[in-house]
């Protein structure tokens, strides 16, 4: 009768295992892993008889193929796969065992470079293995070494300064080996401490240079970055910089590829300027996609300075779009002060080209951005007179609502009221600024015109990001004209001795009587009526502290002590959703504190009453502030396109 045959590739899976398990300490545990996809084994690594925390898994294969020229390949491994082991916690161990030699060859799973592969889209990829590759008993002393390193780039927690081996080919794009040795050697050395020139390969970064490509290799492979070179592009006068410049920006790649920003960061700003490559499209794009994303602004607008001014069109037209994601992201506040100010020289600059270009709606656009520029810097008179240029030289702005509540905001900055209220009726008038009717009922507010205030017709239905605010601008309106009973005043401001005499009186009516006189909105009023009124006018008590939370809107404890007051005296669910809504909005986790510090005054059911209505206000989930891209027509039309 027949046995059952056993098929040689499992013979050969039972070899590699007991050969893997012999090669190891024997202080270290290997253990099978079951139900992993693509892995065999997992090693945990002892050092003295101590447990270390290291771990790394295996996945093995074997084969009867005999190395030749010592070098041997593993093809058939799929692409999800190798995914699959770069996603894992642990570094993944390829190796292969070739019954041939009784030999192991190994490379990390996450050392494998796309740019070999014959195909982006390829759905099964080749490791191939050389002599350097052989687990020996050196390879095995380097393994904890390895796992250390592999670690350290997971948690992002890497040493500096950065060994760098170097590896130059023979007469690379016609330059002399050893002048371009030197090349490299000094821009490493003048890269403050980032690297140093290291002649041991061993747990160095290894920079290899040949004619046709740069190569920047992590210890153990971790990342792996290649710059593909065009032949002869380097044999120009200034050939030796560039390549010594891209072999910077090859290891700045490996940092991004590994999260470190910054480190790329420095890389750029130092060779940028001496690159061969970086001033082509898909290069420049890429670190400026990284840096954005990472939030580096600084170093994505120094990457395209010297495009905004330009004289070609394309190149204004890649600074601009990076100018326009630095604006959305966090503003020009991501910018240091003097990169700001070059921004500014580099705008006007650039106005200047694109007038005598006849360009005067690319120039307007210019203009209006150097206004924002100058808003952001809180430099509101700069900020105007950069908006009015943009009107002269495009007048289509006089037609964006827009505009006009840009500029309002900067006249009631610059306490301007006149200016801001006739801005904000422009903008209402252009019909595509939501927000300008409660912002020209605040400033009206704010000039003393209180009735014309309550006239102004503000959305009652609105759900978006503004509503609150209307909603808040409303109720203020009510209060002085319920409380203090007053239509119109110059507000002139009670002098501190007056007010220290008005306020020691303990007398309300005559508080109430000086901000009818006097000036409604003058804080030290209301705050003396606040304990006046505590016990025996609950109602208007909360007019009281709505009023001093809205004038004082970053004073988280007005917000909470407003918040904590609506809850006790059940006042209307609305006005209690606002008021826990504006204290998030305003104050972030310093209204929380501020609501804890207070429920810990009071204790008991109030408390967890207080507690249990803003911390459900604060987990739901609200509308947030329109981030918007305006995109001009030609006939000063426009759309808003509105960023995620």
């Amino acid at each position: 009768m027949a046995m059952p045959v056993r098929p040689r590739e499992h013979e050969i899976e039972t070899e590699s295992r007991r050969a893997f398990a012999s090669m190891v300490p024997a202080s270290w545990v290997v253990r099978d892993v079951q139900e992993d996809y693509g892995v065999d084994l997992e090693v945990e690594i002892f050092e003295q008889g101590r447990a270390t925390g290291l771990t790394f898994r295996v996945q093995l294969k074997g084969t009867d193929t005999a190395p030749r020229k010592g070098r041997i390949s593993r093809p058939g491994i799929k692409a999800s796969t190798l995914s699959y082991w770069n996603s894992l916690d642990t570094p993944v161990l390829v190796a292969l065992y070739s019954t041939a030699n009784n030999t192991f060859y190994g490379r990390w799973a996450h050392g494998y470079d796309r740019y070999y592969m014959r195909s982006q889209e390829a759905k099964t990829l080749t490791f191939s293995y050389n002599p350097a590759d052989k687990i020996d008993l050196e390879y095995i002393k380097r393994l904890p070494s390895d796992v250390r390193f592999i670690r350290s780039v997971q948690r992002n927690d890497l040493t500096f300064p950065m060994p760098v081996f170097l590896k130059i080919g023979s007469s690379v794009q016609g330059h002399s080996d050893k002048r371009l040795a030197f090349e490299l050697r000094q821009a490493i050395e003048a890269t403050d401490g980032l690297l140093y020139h290291s002649v041991e390969q061993d747990a160095s970064v290894v920079l290899s240079i040949e004619s046709d490509a740069i190569t920047a290799v992590l210890p153990t492979r971790v990342r792996t970055s290649t710059i593909h070179l065009e032949p002869d592009a380097y044999r120009v006068s200034d050939g030796l910089k560039g390549i010594a410049a891209d072999a910077m920006l090859a290891l700045a790649n490996v940092f991004i590829s590994i999260g470190d920003i910054r480190s790329a960061v420095g890389l750029v700003d130092r060779f940028a300027q001496y690159s061969l490559i970086m001033w082509k499209s898909p290069a420049l794009e890429h670190y400026l996609e990284h840096f954005l994303k990472a939030g580096y602004t600084g170093g994505a607008f120094r990457l395209i300075e010297r495009f905004i001014d330009s004289k070609d069109r394309d190149e204004r037209e890649i600074a601009s779009h990076v100018m326009t994601a630095i604006f959305v992201s966090n503003g020009p506040f991501g910018l240091s002060r003097s990169e700001s100010d070059r921004m500014i020289e580099r705008m006007n600059s650039r106005a200047e080209v694109e007038r005598k270009q006849l360009l005067s709606a690319a120039a307007g656009k210019t203009l209006y951005c150097i206004g924002e520029v100058y808003r952001a810097r809180k430099e509101y008179q700069a900020a105007v007179d950069a908006l009015d240029s943009a009107n002269v030289s495009d007048p289509t702005y006089s037609r964006r609502g827009y505009f006009w509540r840009v500029r309002g905001g900067l006249h009631y900055e610059l306490k301007r009221f006149d200016e801001a209220i006739g801005d904000y009726r422009k903008a209402i008038s252009c019909g595509d600024s939501p927000e300008a009717s409660f912002l020209l009922a605040d400033v009206l507010v704010h000039a003393g015109r209180y009735e014309e205030a309550s006239g102004v017709e503000i959305r009652s239905d609105a759900i978006d990001y503004y509503a609150l605010g209307e909603r808040t601008a409303r109720r203020v309106i009510s209060i002085i004209n319920s409380r203090v009973g007053v239509a119109v005043q110059d507000r002139t401001r009670l002098s501190r001795e007056a007010a220290d005499e008005l306020i020691a009186s303990h007398d309300a009516d005559r508080i109430v009587a000086a901000l009818r006189s006097h000036d409604a909105l003058d804080t030290r009023l209301w705050y003396a009526l606040v304990p006046l009124l505590w016990e025996s006018d609950p109602d208007f008590t909360m007019d009281c502290l709505l009023m001093l939370a809205d004038f004082e809107r970053d004073n988280a404890k007005c917000w909470a002590l407003a918040a904590c007051h609506a809850v006790g005296e059940r006042v209307p669910e609305d006005l209690v959703d606002d008021l826990c809504d504006n204290g998030i909005k305003w104050c972030g986790h310093g209204f929380l504190d501020a609501v804890e510090a207070l429920c810990e005054l009071s204790g008991g059911d109030f408390s967890e009453a207080v507690r249990d209505k803003v911390y459900e206000r604060a987990e739901m989930e609200r509308p947030r502030w329109p981030r918007v891209v305006r995109f001009v027509d030609d006939d000063g039309t426009y759309q808003v396109l509105e960023i995620p």
